[in-house]
C-alpha cells in the first residue's frame, strides 16, 4: 500500500511542473512598468529634448496595455499628460513589440490629441516611437522615448 501511494504522490508532483510553465506571465504583464528619461521631440526639423519624463505602462491583461505619457515641455509649449489606451503587446523571450496603435483622447485641460504609436522592449529596454498631433499645433510632433524600467 505505501509503495503504490509513493508512485501516486511522485506522479502528482511531476504534473505540478508542467502546469507552473501555464502561468508565466503573458508579454503586456512583462513590459508593465515605469519609466524615466530623455523625450526626444522633432517638429518641423528642429530637435528639442525634455529630460525627465515619465512613461508608466499598466498591463489590462496578458497582451494589453494602457500607456501614460507625462507632461513635458516648459512655459508655452508644455504639453499635459497623454493618455494611450488599448495596445497590444506581443513576444516572448525578453523580445516583444508593442504593435502599432492609432490613439486619440483629450488632456484634462481640454485639449485634443492623436497619433500613433509603436516600440519595442528588448533585453529590458523600452523603445517608444511616437508621433503626436496635439491641440491647435500645425504639425505633429515626432516623439523617441528610450529607458530602461525602474525599480519598483
Amino acid at each position: 500500500m505505501m509503495a503504490v501511494m509513493a508512485v501516486v504522490m511522485v506522479s502528482s508532483c511531476g504534473g505540478d511542473d508542467d502546469n507552473n510553465a501555464d502561468l508565466a506571465p503573458g508579454a503586456a504583464k512583462i513590459v508593465a512598468g515605469n519609466y524615466v528619461a530623455t523625450m526626444n521631440c522633432e517638429v518641423m526639423k528642429q530637435l528639442l529634448t525634455y529630460e525627465n519624463v515619465s512613461v508608466s505602462i499598466v498591463a489590462k491583461d496578458d497582451a494589453t496595455v494602457d500607456i501614460k505619457v507625462s507632461s513635458f515641455g516648459e512655459g508655452g509649449r508644455k504639453l499635459d499628460p497623454v493618455d494611450i489606451k488599448d495596445v497590444k503587446v506581443t513576444g516572448e523571450d525578453g523580445n516583444y513589440a508593442i504593435t502599432s496603435k492609432e490613439f486619440s483622447g483629450t488632456t484634462e485641460n481640454g485639449k485634443a490629441y492623436s497619433g500613433v504609436v509603436t516600440g519595442t522592449y528588448v533585453a529590458g529596454k523600452l523603445s517608444l516611437v511616437y508621433s503626436l498631433q496635439y491641440g491647435s499645433m500645425p504639425m505633429p510632433m515626432q516623439n523617441t522615448f528610450e529607458a530602461q524600467k525602474t525599480a519598483e
